[in-house]
């Protein structure tokens, strides 16, 4: 699956995090979007940006691609329904475009019509990026310690909420204070 993340509407709502690279790359959490989107779909994905950007962040198209907009924050139900689109279907919410699986080389509507209706975090402004770090952060701590194991906590150490506390392979936390709650 060929992944593009496109610039939607809302790129001007981003400004001035925007002028210097797309959606995509800014950061919520603990990932970017390109980031998040790749852990979950466990692929690369490209830009689909202003024509000045592109340079830097191309876009790379195949004969099919499917193109997520970035603004629209992945939980389980849309994850599901990007993940089985077929082709020429496009995924709207709120006659918003969310994803689209096309052989065209920009994401377009097509006439094959799917409507989300869960539920969904849609960001349409750059303050929009603190409003739901929160949840960014809790999303993507789960999807990078998913099937992971953190190292032993030492007993120097003061902790508050060790359950959402990983600690990598290699590292030393001593006579610290870890509050994660």
């Amino acid at each position: 699956m060929n992944i593009v993340l496109f610039d939607g509407e809302e790129w001007e709502d981003f400004l001035p995090l925007t002028f210097t690279r797309p959606v995509a790359a800014l950061r919520m959490g603990i990932l970017s979007f390109a980031e998040r989107w790749e852990k979950i779909l466990n692929t690369e994905v490209s830009y689909q940006t202003k024509p000045y950007l592109q340079e830097k962040f191309p876009a790379k198209l195949q004969t099919e691609n499917t193109f997520i907009n970035p603004t629209f924050f992945p939980n389980e139900k849309l994850i599901e329904a990007i993940k089985n689109l077929k082709p020429n279907q496009t995924l709207i919410f709120d006659n918003q475009l969310v994803a689209v699986k096309s052989t065209e080389e920009t994401p377009k509507i097509t006439s094959d019509i799917i409507q989300f209706e869960d539920e969904v975090i849609h960001l349409q402004h750059s303050w929009d990026l603190f409003t739901y770090n929160f949840q960014a952060i809790e999303f993507d701590f789960d999807l990078v310690t998913k099937g992971r194991t953190s190292q032993s906590i030492s007993t120097t150490n003061q902790v508050l909420a060790p359950e959402k506390i990983f600690i990598e392979e290699g590292a030393k936390v001593e006579f610290s204070i870890l509050n994660a709650s």
